[in-house]
């Protein structure tokens, strides 16, 4: 009997180990659980965080993307005007030329009335004080760049003192 109350001891003490164990493994499941869980909630709440930035981060991008198409076409607008201006100011500074040069080759005692120069024709219309001194414009033209006269014609001059003429050069020589 003494040999089974001491089997009985053991055994019991054996029992409140296992117990023990047993409820340690308990509770480190239920910690190991619960960190687990406050670990997926910390996690979630992270990635929502960087989900929302990266919506913000987006939103932002479209943005950002929509000015930068509208900058685009106002740049696109603002080099077809500076285009625009340049070729009016190289046409400006080519008629300020042919004025300069017109003004050199003119003979004294010849007024011009008109001067019209594009890209097929010239015409110079004028009043000069005898027939010479527009041919002496006419000559003085034929090695004029913008347009050689090629060919003059006198008007009647009864309505104005002096000498009407028009040099004409180009496709239209009316």
């Amino acid at each position: 009997m003494a040999i089974n109350l001491a089997c009985d001891a053991t055994r019991r003490e054996n029992r409140r180990w296992l117990e023990r164990l047993l409820g340690a493994a308990l509770l480190l499941d239920a910690l190991w659980i619960g960190s687990a869980e406050l670990w997926t909630r910390h996690s979630a709440a992270r990635l929502r965080a960087e989900e929302n930035g990266l919506r913000a981060r987006t939103a932002a991008l479209q943005i950002a993307s929509r000015d930068a198409r509208r900058l685009e076409r106002q740049r696109t607008a603002l080099q077809g005007q500076l285009a625009e201006a340049t070729r009016r100011r190289q046409q400006r500074q080519q008629a300020v030329t042919v004025l300069l040069q017109l003004e050199r080759v003119t003979p004294q005692g010849v007024v011009l009335q008109e001067v019209s120069i594009d890209a097929t024709r010239c015409r110079i219309q004028g009043v000069a004080q005898a027939p010479e001194h527009a041919l002496r414009l006419a000559e003085a033209l034929s090695g004029f760049t913008p347009c050689p006269a090629r060919g003059m014609a006198a008007r009647d001059g009864a309505r104005l003192p002096g000498y009407a003429f028009t040099l004409t050069s180009g496709k239209d020589t009316s």
